[in-house]
């Protein structure tokens, strides 16, 4: 093998060495290193400052907070639903529907927002004054996210026919097998079979 050539190594004046290389106290890559410290830490630092501001207002408007994050999951819920089901049986896409988005984000600022804040303040109404904080968190947490999604089907079966298409034909498709046993048919005649959850010919939007 080679000799090394001078300064190559981890000596004195090689790249991690003490003696001029590029790794010595102040040289190019002990900067570098410092900065990339400190940009990391300095985003560490904002994220804790993010999520202590986002507590404080938890705590003095609950119901701003409560509010805004409902309409976010619901315009995300639309955001996903849309996503899912956007390939048309030709092979082609169908293009995002914004107007859904906005409806059912406002749906969720109006209507299911201060709903689950209204649970929440029965649910601790109802409490007793002894009943464990976790408990109690998960029964506040439950009752919301079942009125919640009460909520967002029943909204978005209003503002999207092929959605309401889909939900029809599925309770359809189970409702019935206790109804064709007592008439001595294995199920209802006529009744769809269950569609697919991105249907091939859903209409569009």
């Amino acid at each position: 093998m080679p000799p090394l050539p001078a300064g190559a190594g981890g000596g004195a004046g090689g790249p991690c060495g003490g003696g001029g290389g590029l790794w010595r106290r102040g040289g190019p890559g002990h900067t570098l290193a410092l900065g990339g410290a400190a940009a990391s830490a300095a985003g560490r630092a904002r994220a804790l400052r993010a999520v202590a501001r986002g507590r404080q207002l938890i705590r003095r408007r609950p119901g701003l907070a409560k509010v805004a994050a409902t309409a976010v999951g619901f315009a995300g819920g639309d955001v996903l639903t849309q996503r899912l089901n956007r390939r048309l049986a030709d092979g082609s896409e169908r293009a995002h529907d914004y107007a859904k988005t906005a409806a059912m984000l406002a749906v969720g600022a109006a209507l299911a927002g201060p709903a689950g804040l209204l649970i929440f303040r029965l649910c601790d109404a109802a409490a007793a004054p002894a009943a464990a904080g976790a408990a109690l968190a998960a029964g506040k947490f439950a009752a919301d996210q079942v009125v919640g999604c009460a909520i967002w089907q029943a909204a978005y079966c209003a503002i999207c026919p092929w959605y309401r298409d889909i939900v029809v034909g599925a309770l359809r498709s189970v409702a019935p097998a206790g109804l064709g046993r007592r008439r001595g048919a294995g199920a209802v005649a006529g009744a769809p079979a269950a569609p697919a959850i991105a249907p091939a010919a859903a209409p569009a939007f």
